[in-house]
């Protein structure tokens, strides 16, 4: 167990199904080892995957989850393991494929671990048998499929062939693989070889196949017989019953449990036997069948399969199909009497309805009562016979159904049957007995004490309990019949018969077939598990018996000394169960024929008897409350709980009221008297015999016939509990080799020499820990005893840092070798190792001490080959990689190089595409764009034209007569209006005044009070002139702006001027175009002085029209242009000012807000309307160039386009004369101010001086609020004629 190799560890997870994982020693020390999982690639159930390809990754893995630890157990002085394995639950695994081992004993590892993988391995390969030994396992595979594979004729032929020629002591070249088939034959042919009886016993849990495999070898068995060429007819009329007699048995004593849906319940011995190798009889021997099962079972099993079978039978089946001769006494055996009919029948009677499951997937009841009756006719039953045994069947199914009900006799409450019932005549019909006498038995209990008889009338308890004993007794009874009856039509002549016969080739010899429960441990476990378990230690004493033979056959043998081995021994748990007189069962006995014994009293006796001084028995405080106890069997320690029916069971004894009435003297039927004739003997004697004393008895008997025998042994095994096919559960494999005494038998085997190995194998093996040049003098071929003595001597003749002188001198290999861990020193006891006449035998040290040399020079080669192949491996990768990177870049630079010229050749094409393409669209939108507006000149001209020439002269008239009059009205309605405002003003004028004249006083005061606030604003600004003086640099940017005002006013002035212009022409245009296009008049056309028509124009009127329009269109555009450039210069220049008056503001301390600075500004002059023909100059008109209000001429009115523009002219100027009047007002006010504040440093003193000015006058207001309001009735003045005129 070195590093780097392979081991296996028991699996540390209780939910896993592993049990056993697959490791690779990563480290190790005399106190732990250090495992790391690994993928065992001969197991193809191993799903485990772990990444090392690299070869070392997996020591990458050593500090991750996959990392198992373990202790040492025991070690010695020299850091050897003394244990198996050497650490806990870590044992040596074994090299190669274990799938071609037919025989797991030739292993060189062999345990637990070794074991379970080689059976996980060929089960999956469909290989269900393999030898241990002389031991044979079987798995159960849950399915039919491989049954003509395992089973078929060919393959029996084969078997037998292959046993005919060992026994002719022919040699075969290949041997056919392990069979239950070959185990048979071994039997048969060792019988007739060593003229001996033999014995073949099969064991195994519920539903490990038990039943099929004992079918198995006695079909074999017989087909033998029957190919032995006899002339008798005693064989072939003796083997169609044994065959028979398998259905029957199975239908009375198999059931459905958990486990298993058709197991036995009893065990069996099947004794055949032989006479000059024909088979001649055979006999049935059974023991401890469950009668508990027939009253009582657990949810989802079921009771004994006869009584479905019965059931189904009777409702299904009619008498006539089984054999037109049969004709039961009652019909349907009374069983549809009371329910009806139909499947769920079973459902109705206590005793078949406890478990829940009265139809089973893979077993028909009906079949099975058809071949169960087929079986007792073959065996030559009477019809009679047939129809007793199925009644008694019935009755007792219908005894499930008495019901008892309380009365009141002399106070007491006892219990009777149920009035109205008829189930208990129904019976005693079946049956053939008394009524009276069966109520009696059921309701009353009879005790003879000192020769006084006592009747105690029973409680609906005890009642009930005595109906459930007599039911189990009734029916344990009939198997026992059955099995008689089994046995007297199989059995041919007398065996003793032929033992007085003179011939020694005439003497029977038998071969037996056991049947056996296997070991078992439940949760709850009672008095059929103890029994059981018992046998199980009997047959292992047996078995180990028979393994250390055999060891001792194989040491004389191969001529070894052997004398201080010591083996395993269980005989002190035989001891504890049978021992007299303190054993488990004697003192159970001793306590059942107390009169008042019990349960509990006999475990107390346990307990005292024992207490903690015996290994094999033990019990806890708390267990001893519960009245439990355990035993330490060879497979583990089993539970067993005292307070259920030990006594009770353990009695099984036949109440005297119940013995009356099966007496034929009772009125009681001939076959239920044959039945109960063996029980009621037995309760007769005096000294009765208990359950325990006659199992032990029969048990010791069957010991006894297995020790005359030659022992062949099948275990069977069960894959998993759920019956699935390809399915193996490890845990559950490993507890019953466990169980089955297998690894028992395994470590008798190797508890003397563990580990061995033939001459070559040996001599092959260990060579190579020698030096070469050592090596190469030892002989290759042939190998035997004294090749293996040399190598061992030369081996143990080495000096002990051999680890160091392995190999070469110096290179990689002594680096490598510096690098491993050393391996313990080679020094072990040659009694150690013993060389037989075929094999070597080695215990466990000496075997661990070579293996770790032997390890560590393979991984010194190993390492040494890995670095030289990596390196040959990389090279050869780095050479075609180079080779395959020089091609792949001359490849993509040809490639690359076309591939630029390509796009370079493309890239001119599409440029050469793109250009036609874009100067045939731009030519088509070219060319459609002249013609649309061609056709568009053409159409808009033409209708221009047509459109001008005719709404021309009608707008001419009718403006033409719409002027006069508006004119008129107008000039009416302004004369008008122009007096009543100024008689409106001066009534305003003259009220004022005269107030004002009223109010001196209350001027003066007012004057006076704002002298004084003027005086403060004055005294606080003189406080500031120094602060003023430091902002004096400020005036001249105030100087820079009043000059750029004063530019900007210029340049509006020009600008105005301009716009008159530009209107004047204007308006001459419009006229020059109305005079064109208005229709020549005979009035208009003479001239004044001579009164003749003047000559024609040289231009035609629409060419005139169309000019015209033209000059008006060409003339309104820039028109409108210098109006946006006005305004824009206007507004500018309103900007500026407001600047200035903001600057001013703050220079003498006071903050404006923006409102006061728009309220100090002029206003902004009105826009023009596009009718007008002049525009107003507000600043720059004169008081002489307003114009005359007068009305027209006399000649003007006698011309309509005179008086239209006369009109229009005099309401402009009388528009102009009042917003000029108005303007000139807020003109020399805001002169004013200038003027004087441009002189002065301080703004209050210039409002002090326009004050001192006012001639003495004292105003309600200041001049800036005066200002304000005049500017305010110049606004509303202005509004009101805006909207007059417009």
């Amino acid at each position: 167990m070195e590093v780097n190799s392979k081991v296996w560890a028991s699996d540390p997870s209780p939910t896993s199904n592993l049990a056993f994982i697959y490791c690779t020693v990563v480290s190790k020390s005399t106190n732990q080892i250090t495992l790391s999982r690994t993928k065992n690639h001969d197991d193809p159930t191993d799903d485990f995957n772990n990444d090392d390809a690299n070869g070392d990754d997996w020591l990458d893995d050593m500090y991750g989850d996959d990392v198992i630890v373990r202790k040492a157990t025991t070690t010695t002085t020299d850091g050897v393991a003394a244990s198996e394995g050497g650490y806990d639950g870590v044992f040596e695994a074994n090299e190669g494929d274990p799938s071609n081992v037919s025989d797991l004993i030739s292993l060189q590892h062999l345990h637990s671990a070794s074991l379970l993988h080689a059976l996980s391995v060929r089960f999956h390969k469909n290989d269900i048998y393999t030898n241990t030994g002389p031991v044979l396992l079987a798995l159960n595979p849950f399915t039919d499929k491989m049954k003509e594979t395992l089973y078929g004729d060919s393959v029996r032929s084969d078997y037998m062939r292959q046993g005919l020629m060992k026994s002719s002591g022919i040699e075969t070249s290949t041997s056919l693989p392990p069979h239950a088939y070959d185990v048979a034959d071994n039997c048969y042919r060792a019988m007739m070889m060593e003229r001996k009886s033999q014995s073949v016993l099969i064991s195994g849990e519920s539903g490990a196949g038990k039943t099929e495999t004992t079918k198995i070898v006695i079909n074999y068995l017989t087909s033998l017989s029957e190919s032995q060429n006899d002339t008798s007819s005693t064989s072939s009329s003796i083997i169609p019953k044994i065959l028979s007699s398998t259905p029957l048995l199975e239908s009375f004593g198999n059931a459905c449990t958990l486990r298993n849906s058709n197991s036995s319940r009893f065990g069996k011995y099947i004794q055949l036997s032989f006479q000059r190798s024909k088979l001649c009889s055979a006999a049935i021997s059974t023991y401890l069948l469950e009668k508990v099962r027939v009253t009582k079972h657990s949810t989802g099993e079921r009771t004994y399969h006869i009584f479905y079978q019965i059931i189904r039978g009777a409702l299904s089946c009619h008498p006539s199909s089984l054999d037109p001769e049969f004709k039961p006494k009652s019909p349907n055996y009374k069983l549809t009497k009371y329910c009806g009919s139909g499947l769920e029948l079973a459902g109705f009677f206590q005793y078949t309805s406890q478990g829940g499951a009265p139809h089973l997937k893979d077993y028909d009841d009906l079949d099975g009562y058809k071949m169960c009756f087929e079986s007792m006719r073959n065996l030559g039953w009477e019809l009679d016979t047939i129809d007793d045994v199925f009644s008694t069947v019935a009755g007792v199914l219908l005894l499930g159904q008495v019901d008892f009900e309380e009365t009141e006799i002399d106070g007491e409450t006892k219990a009777c049957i149920t009035e109205n019932s008829t189930v208990v005549t129904d019976i005693c019909e079946l049956w053939g007995v008394d009524l009276g006498r069966l109520t009696y038995c059921l309701t009353k209990k009879t005790m003879i004490t000192r020769g006084e008889t006592m009747i105690i009338s029973l409680n609906i308890e005890q009642a009930n309990d005595a109906r459930d004993s007599l039911a189990r007794n009734v029916y344990g009874c009939l198997f026992d019949w059955i099995v008689k009856g089994v046995n007297a039509s199989i059995q041919g002549e007398s065996k003793a018969e032929h033992d007085n016969t003179s011939s020694f080739s005439g003497r029977i010899m038998d071969i037996g077939v056991l049947d056996i429960f296997g070991f078992e441990c439940f949760a709850s476990n009672s008095f059929e598990q103890l029994c059981i378990n018992f046998t199980n230690e009997a047959l292992q004493q047996q078995f180990n018996a028979f393994i250390f033979k055999l060891e001792q056959e194989l040491y004389k043998k191969e001529k070894i000394q052997w004398s201080f081995i010591e083996f395993p021994d269980n005989q002190d748990v035989l001891d504890l169960i049978q021992g007299r007189p303190n054993g488990i069962l004697a003192m159970l006995d001793d306590e059942c024929r107390l009169p008042k014994g019990s349960d509990k009293k006999w475990v107390g006796r346990l307990y005292k008897q024992y207490g903690e001084d015996s290994d094999r028995f033990s019990s806890t405080s708390k267990q001893k409350r519960d009245c439990v106890f355990c035993v330490r069997h060879f497979a583990g320690v089993v539970e067993y709980m005292a307070e259920t029916g030990f006594c009770e069971k353990n009695k099984d004894e036949l109440p005297i009221s119940a013995q009356e009435v099966f007496k034929t003297e009772n009125g009681a039927k001939k076959f239920i008297v044959d039945i109960f004739a063996p029980k009621v003997s037995t309760a007769d004697e005096k000294k009765k015999n208990t359950v325990g004393s006659q199992f032990k008895e029969n048990l010791q008997n069957l010991l006894r016939k297995i020790e005359a025998t030659g022992p062949h042994y099948i275990r069977c095994l069960k894959p998993n509990d759920e019956a699935l096919p390809s399915v193996l559960v490890r845990k559950r494999l490993i507890e019953q080799l466990k169980y089955g005494g297998v690894l028992e038998a395994v470590r008798v085997a190797r508890s003397g020499y563990p580990v061995r190995l033939d001459h070559a194998a040996f001599y092959a093996r260990y060579k190579i820990i020698l030096r070469s040049r050592l090596a190469s003098s030892l002989p290759q071929s042939p190998i035997g005893q004294v090749e293996c003595v040399s190598l061992l001597d030369d081996l143990l003749a080495l000096p002990e840092n051999l680890a160091n002188q392995l190999g070469g001198e110096g290179g990689r290999s002594s680096k490598i070798r510096a690098g491993l861990p050393k391996p313990v020193d080679l020094v072990f006891d040659k009694k150690e190792v013993q060389l037989g006449v075929t094999k070597v035998f080695m215990r466990k040290s000496a075997h661990n001490r070579l293996e770790a040399h032997r390890t560590f020079v393979m991984s010194t080669a190993t390492v040494l080959l890995q670095s030289s192949l990596r390196s040959a491996m990389i090279r050869k990768i780095y050479m075609f990689h180079r080779y395959a990177a020089m091609i792949l870049q001359r490849i993509w630079r040809g490639y690359y190089g076309r591939m630029v010229g390509l796009r370079l050749r493309e890239a001119k094409a599409a440029m050469t595409v793109t250009k036609n393409l874009r100067m045939l669209a731009a030519r088509r939108r070219f060319l459609q764009l002249v013609r649309g507006c061609t056709l568009f000149q053409q159409r808009l001209r033409s209708f221009v034209a047509r459109k001008v020439t005719s709404a021309v002269r009608i707008q001419t008239y009718w403006r033409m007569w719409w002027r006069c009059g508006i004119y008129y009205g107008l000039l009416k309605c302004v004369i008008v209006m122009q007096s009543r405002c100024r008689k409106f003003i001066a009534r305003r004028q003259f009220k004022v005044i005269k107030s004002e004249q009223r109010d001196v006083g209350k001027l003066h005061e007012e004057k006076e009070r704002l002298r004084s606030e003027m005086g403060a604003l004055k005294a606080m600004l003189k406080s500031q002139a120094k602060s003023e003086r430091k902002v004096a640099a400020g005036g001249g940017r105030e100087k820079v702006l009043v000059d750029e005002l004063a530019v900007w006013k210029g340049k509006c002035n020009e600008l105005e001027k301009e716009n008159l212009r530009l209107k004047g022409e204007l308006a001459w245009s419009k006229m020059e175009s109305v005079a064109v296009l208005q229709p020549l008049s005979p009035s208009r056309t003479r001239s004044a002085d001579s009164g003749n028509r003047s000559p024609t124009s040289p231009r035609s009127p629409k060419r005139a029209a169309a000019e015209t329009t033209i000059m008006i269109a060409k003339l309104e555009s820039e028109l409108q242009e210098q109006r946006e450039v006005v305004r824009s210069e206007r507004t500018k220049r309103r900007l500026g000012e407001a600047e200035v008056i903001k600057i001013r503001a703050k220079l003498q301390g006071v903050e404006l807000s923006d409102q006061d600075i728009q309220d100090l500004l002029p206003p902004p002059p009105p826009e023009e309307d596009d009718d007008d023909d002049e525009d107003v100059d507000y600043e720059g008109a004169a008081e002489g160039d307003r114009g005359d209000l007068s009305l027209p001429s006399p000649r003007q009115k006698s011309r309509p386009g005179l008086k239209r523009r006369s009109s229009m002219e005099m309401g402009s100027k009388l528009r102009k004369q009042i917003v000029q009047d108005s303007q000139m007002l807020i003109a020399k006010e805001a002169l004013k101010i200038r003027n004087i504040s441009s002189g002065s440093e301080d703004w209050g003193k210039a409002w002090d001086a326009d004050d001192d000015k006012a001639d003495g006058v004292v105003e309600e207001v200041s001049r800036m609020q005066r200002t304000l309001k005049l500017r305010c009735a110049d606004d509303d003045v202005s509004d009101f004629f805006r909207v007059l005129f417009v």
